[in-house]
């Protein structure tokens, strides 16, 4: 390194020459590159597993809701079959009552 010294009033001044291997730095940046595009690839990977999450959710919501809706239809059936179920016990009475007359 070589270098100057000057003084100007009651300031110093020292430059330094500063010489830089190139193939140093190209190392460095070749090191530093891979590492970002480990990382960029962990980075999809989460954000794979995350989209792929948010599917199962969408469709386990999805599978709820339509679940939901067949006990619905289920109770609904299971309820005009009780009541259908009732009115033929009746009529069935009716029907015997009016055979003994």
């Amino acid at each position: 390194s070589s270098g100057i010294n000057a003084e100007y009033g009651n300031i110093k001044v020292a430059l330094v020459e500063s010489v830089v291997e190139v193939k140093s730095h190209m190392l460095e940046f070749e090191s530093i590159i891979a590492n970002l595009k480990a990382e960029v690839a962990s980075l999809k990977g989460k954000l794979d597993e995350k989209n792929q999450t948010s599917d199962q959710l969408r469709l386990l919501e999805e599978f709820n809701a339509v679940h939901s809706s067949f006990d619905a239809k289920c109770s609904t059936v299971f309820k005009e079959r009780a009541l259908l179920k009732r009115e033929l016990t009746v009529l069935e009475a009716d029907q015997q009552n009016t055979a003994t007359l």
